[in-house]
């Protein structure tokens, strides 16, 4: 993947979250980028065309509160632990919205990032295996992370050789975009 966009957890919330993951003995969470949902990934993609997506989105949307009720893995060799937000109609629409803005750039995101397809998700551990991953999403449990979080910008990450932020822009709209 060469980049990557995502709704960033406000900043104190996610104070909150890299705090709980510290004392969960996950300090390495979150190094490289702040907490966030993933809206698309991008192996090829006109980083200008993508920057005007975004711009659009972002002038286009409210923030919006998500609920992480509950953890989650993404099986493999390499494994992804997670905490899951309530799927809610408007964090459907919201991830719709930005794809039918990347239809229009004509711009395609990874299969897995598609409406219908997405999980949304919170990444809290990623590639390790699934005795590690069990014993993370234990100590997690007992973290009072499981609440509201606020999302009010969306970032756009390039993702090699580094992380590297390609910019960050308020979500400014209003509901019944």
């Amino acid at each position: 993947m060469e980049y990557a966009v995502t709704l960033l957890i406000d900043e104190s919330d996610a104070l909150r979250l890299r705090s709980a993951f510290i004392s969960a003995g996950c300090p390495s969470a979150y190094t490289e980028n702040p907490p966030h949902i993933s809206l698309a990934t991008f192996e090829k993609v006109s980083k200008a065309r993508l920057i005007k997506a975004v711009e659009t989105f972002a002038a286009k949307t409210p923030p919006l509160t998500v609920s992480f009720l509950s953890l989650g893995i993404f099986p493999g060799v390499k494994n992804v632990v997670f905490l899951a937000p309530v799927v809610t109609k408007s964090l459907l629409e919201t991830h719709e919205s930005f794809h039918a803005i990347l239809q229009s750039e004509k711009i395609r995101s990874a299969t897995f990032y598609l409406p219908g397809k997405w999980v949304p998700h919170c990444t809290i551990t990623k590639e390790d295996d699934i005795e590690t991953s069990v014993k993370t999403m234990a100590r997690i449990h007992s973290q009072p992370i499981f609440t509201q979080f606020r999302l009010s910008r969306v970032q756009i990450f390039k993702l090699n050789p580094a992380v590297t932020s390609m910019g960050a822009f308020e979500l400014s709209g209003h509901q019944g975009f």
